[in-house]
C-alpha cells in the first residue's frame, strides 16, 4: 500500500507542475490560425460537438486569477481529440474558441469588444476576423 502512495504522490505532483506551467502561459498566447487550420476545424467540430454532448463534457472557457481568458478541457475531450483527430488539444481549443469569439465580434461588434468584452472572451486578431468572414459568411 505504501508504494502505491508513493506513487500517486509522484503523479500528483506531476500533473500539479505541469498545471502549473501551463497557467503561466496566456493559454491564448499562440500563433493565429491559419485558413488552413480553420478550414481543418469546420470538418472536426461537428463531430466532436456530437461528442461533447453525448458524454456531458465538462471542457470550458475559464477566467484566469489573473482575469485573462483561458480554457480548460477534460481528459476526455483530450483523449477523443488525439483519438479521433489530428489536433493536440490546446490547438484545437484555441481555434474553437477564437471562431467562437470572432463570430460574436462580427454579429454584435462593440457591444462585446473593449470594456465590455466578456472577461471569458479571448481577443481576437483582424487577420482571424477576416478568416471567419470569408470561410463562414454566415
Amino acid at each position: 500500500m505504501p508504494r502505491v502512495a508513493a506513487i500517486f504522490s509522484a503523479l500528483l505532483l506531476i500533473f500539479m507542475c505541469s498545471q502549473a506551467s501551463a497557467a503561466e502561459q496566456n493559454f491564448h498566447d499562440q500563433p493565429e490560425f491559419t485558413q488552413q487550420e480553420l478550414q481543418q476545424f469546420l470538418k472536426d467540430f461537428p463531430a466532436f460537438r456530437e461528442w461533447a454532448v453525448n458524454s456531458k463534457d465538462t471542457s470550458s472557457p475559464v477566467v484566469t486569477d489573473a482575469g485573462e481568458p483561458s480554457f480548460v478541457w477534460s481528459p476526455q475531450a483530450e483523449a477523443y481529440l488525439r483519438e479521433n483527430t489530428e489536433w493536440a488539444p490546446e490547438r484545437f481549443f484555441y481555434v474553437m474558441t477564437h471562431v467562437f469569439a470572432g463570430r460574436t465580434v462580427l454579429r454584435h461588434g462593440s457591444q462585446v469588444t473593449g470594456d465590455n468584452r466578456p472577461p471569458d472572451m479571448p481577443v481576437v486578431s483582424d487577420a482571424e476576423l477576416d478568416l471567419i468572414r470569408t470561410l463562414m459568411p454566415n
